[in-house]
């Protein structure tokens, strides 16, 4: 599908928004200490990256996707954008998003049931917040309540799931600060 190994690493970093990962990884890092587990350099740090990376690369070809005609209009220019630039089709983000998807997954469920089920609520937010019929991107108010969700508790979950099986009282309290 996507022709050459170095225009599918173009696509995934366009897909990735560079500097909202940054922000997601602090979450996770949050997360992670925590619960426990302060040192950066922890293998698990590494997976959670990478987890987190994977699902919002997920969240954003479904967007792309869904909103190819509003950003048609909202973003002429088509920065930033794979779809709307021509470097990539509808169907090569469609396996992209799948493939991120899956990837998480199986990532998130081996490192424990716990991150699983987490990347797996990540991956269903994203199904929501795009696709219709639920399609929470055009429910207004609704919108801006919801998409914290994706942007601070999936990170912060995941992070904090790879080093407990659960959340303490200040975990749960830090999420809601989050």
């Amino acid at each position: 599908m996507l022709g050459s190994t170095a225009r599918l690493a173009r696509v995934m970093v366009m897909m990735s928004r560079p500097p909202v990962l940054v922000v997601l990884f602090l979450f996770a890092a949050i997360g992670m200490a925590q619960a426990g587990a302060a040192e950066l350099l922890d293998l698990r740090f590494l997976g959670c990256l990478v987890v987190v990376a994977l699902c919002f690369v997920h969240a954003t070809t479904l967007n792309d996707i869904a909103d190819e005609q509003i950003d048609r209009i909202n973003i002429p220019q088509a920065r930033g954008r794979p779809l709307l630039g021509g470097q990539a089709s509808r169907a090569e983000l469609v396996v992209m998003g799948s493939a991120c998807a899956a990837l998480a997954l199986a990532i998130g469920f081996s490192v424990n049931p716990w991150v699983g089920l987490a990347v797996l609520a990540g991956v269903l937010f994203n199904g929501a917040y795009s696709l219709r019929p639920i399609r929470l991107s055009g429910r207004g108010l609704a919108t801006s309540l919801l998409l914290p969700l994706g942007y601070t508790a999936l990170p912060y979950l995941v992070g904090a799931l790879s080093v407990a099986p659960g959340l303490s009282g200040r975990g749960w309290l830090i999420l809601a600060a989050v």
